[in-house]
């Protein structure tokens, strides 16, 4: 895998001093364009970071100290791979909730049905009691 921009990273990595001295850098990676570059930040406790909402890229992490280009590498890895991991296990949850609402909907058109054969016997409950009343009402006309 070529990673663009290592050299210029490792680079700005020179001027890090530690995680206590409250500069770091942010390093993303865009997995369509193969693209790493760097935010930086100056936050004691990394409490500031930058979003960016497509899917292709990744926030790697923060970077607090000097870093080889070689060590960069190994952290976009990192991050790739997890990005990878989580992605399937979303998809794993998005197939058992979808299975989940199929079986929902499966129950749900089973009520249905049990409310109309419900509903269709009280209906004909109904017009036996009518028909049996209707039976009483002209014997008692009759008489």
């Amino acid at each position: 895998m070529n990673i663009k921009g290592l050299k210029k990273i490792a680079g700005e990595t020179k001027i890090l001093k530690g995680f206590y001295s409250g500069e770091y850098l942010q390093l993303n990676y865009n997995k369509k364009t193969g693209e790493a570059w760097t935010d930086y930040f100056y936050s004691l406790g990394q409490n500031s970071w930058k979003e960016y909402n497509d899917s292709d890229i990744i926030n790697c992490g923060n970077i607090s100290e000097k870093k080889t280009m070689k060590e960069i590498a190994g952290i976009i890895h990192e991050a790739i791979l997890k990005d990878l991991y989580h992605r399937l296990e979303m998809a794993k949850t998005t197939a058992k909730a979808a299975r989940e609402i199929e079986d929902f909907g499966t129950a749900l058109e089973q009520d249905a049905i049990a409310d109309d054969i419900r509903l269709y016997i009280r209906e004909e409950k109904a017009k036996e009691d009518h028909t049996r009343q209707d039976f009483f009402a002209g014997i008692h006309k009759a008489l």
